[in-house]
């Protein structure tokens, strides 16, 4: 009987699993060497072989995706399979499994960029997600030359690990994980306070947001220096500064759209955005599906007496969704209005922009990436090492 092929390569030919591919299955997921990465005692019974290839063909019929078995086009030689699985809303998962006679010959990267084209261009899919084991350093160099940028670390339960993750978009935005720019805040301004609120629980959405892997503020080397400068002047005036937030990644901001479309999802209305309906949170611009904070060069911060130990009253707190926090805000004391000015005239001077809507927001006019947005976690660990020269 003839196969199906769904996608061609210059190699290979991409089709689709049957239920009389019992003997495939197991020449494949009954490999040790396959499995090794992908289960936590490294093999697969042979139960567990039949269940996954029957899991491949229900996923075709449910949503016409599998981990699509891989065949050479002159020997008709299983070489193993890559294929997608649903992750979310227009999104899925990319994953490939070879058989150790073909690793190291570029079928993963061919196979691969054969599917990804397919789910971009005929899935329509938003982006791709993947990941490998902690030790796959192969499968993590396929991910890089695809395009992939890593966004941090997620449990996957058959292995009990936390697995690397990446993701791939396609929304014509320049993505990178490239942490090469950027340095702790800390490591230039030691004396601030970090109140890294996505980190914790006190923000609008109630929960430490995706992204954070740790309470710490992450910002290109170009907008530390300048923050640096910022708070020496402020430091001479009798003035600390508060940072509530630097770097957000992509996945943060993905967290908070996904926030935004459950309606449900209330229990920080009331110190947050009590004057609006929750569907009004997009619309108003308080949120959007891409933050300048991405980007690396924008900061939000506040005042501290350094005499007293105290906030100063800017009228208003930290992302509070209202109209009182605009910088101009008629609401708001002349005390408070003298406040916001200390701030703005100290951090313009030093060449930030404000934002008009928030008191509390500013980016480097002179950003390095003006047009990258980056995935990388918020994370201590992952700028260890990392010195300003």
């Amino acid at each position: 009987m003839m196969r199906t092929v769904l996608l061609t390569t210059e190699r290979t030919e991409i089709s689709i699993w049957r239920e009389e591919d019992r003997a495939l299955a197991e020449c494949l997921w009954g490999d040790p060497a396959v499995t090794h990465y992908i289960s936590a005692d490294g093999v697969f019974t042979l139960q567990q072989i039949h269940e996954r290839l029957q899991t491949e063909i229900n996923n075709q019929i449910r949503y016409g995706v599998q981990y699509w078995p891989v065949f050479h086009k002159e020997s008709g030689e299983l070489i193993g399979v890559c294929g997608l699985r649903p992750y979310g809303e227009n999104a899925y998962e990319l994953g490939f499994h070879l058989r150790p006679c073909f690793h190291h010959q570029g079928y993963a990267f061919e196979t691969a960029s054969a599917v990804i084209a397919y789910a971009f261009d005929t899935l329509h899919a938003h982006r791709l997600s993947a990941g490998h084991h902690p030790a796959n350093t192969a499968s993590k160099k396929v991910l890089k030359k695809l395009g992939f940028c890593f966004t941090g670390k997620e449990y996957y339960a058959p292995t009990g690990l936390f697995h690397p993750s990446y993701e791939l978009r396609n929304d014509g935005i320049h993505y990178s994980d490239d942490t090469s720019g950027f340095v702790l805040v800390s490591e230039l301004i030691p004396e601030a306070v970090y109140d890294i609120r996505y980190a914790s629980e006190n923000n609008f959405m109630g929960v430490p947001v995706h992204g954070y892997e740790e309470p710490c503020a992450i910002l290109t080397i170009q907008a530390c220096k300048a923050l640096k400068e910022a708070y020496d002047e402020l430091k001479e005036q009798g003035y600390g500064i508060r940072i509530y937030d630097g770097y957000r990644s992509q996945k943060a901001v993905d967290h908070f759209m996904a926030w935004a479309a459950d309606p449900s999802d209330i229990k920080m209305k009331e110190h947050y955005y009590p004057g609006i309906d929750k569907n009004q949170i997009i619309p108003q611009g308080f949120i959007a599906e891409h933050s300048g904070h991405t980007r690396g060069s924008t900061v939000d911060l506040t005042l501290i007496d350094l005499h007293t130990g105290e906030d100063l009253d800017m009228g208003g707190h930290f992302d509070f969704f209202n109209e009182i926090s605009h910088y101009d805000s008629i609401q708001i004391t002349e005390a408070q209005k003298k406040n916001r000015e200390i701030l703005h005239t100290v951090m313009m001077k030093h060449g930030f922009m404000p934002l008009a809507e928030e008191w509390w927001h500013f980016t480097l006019a002179d950003e390095p990436y003006p047009d990258t947005y980056f995935t990388f976690p918020v994370s201590r660990t992952i700028m260890k090492n990392r010195r300003i020269t």
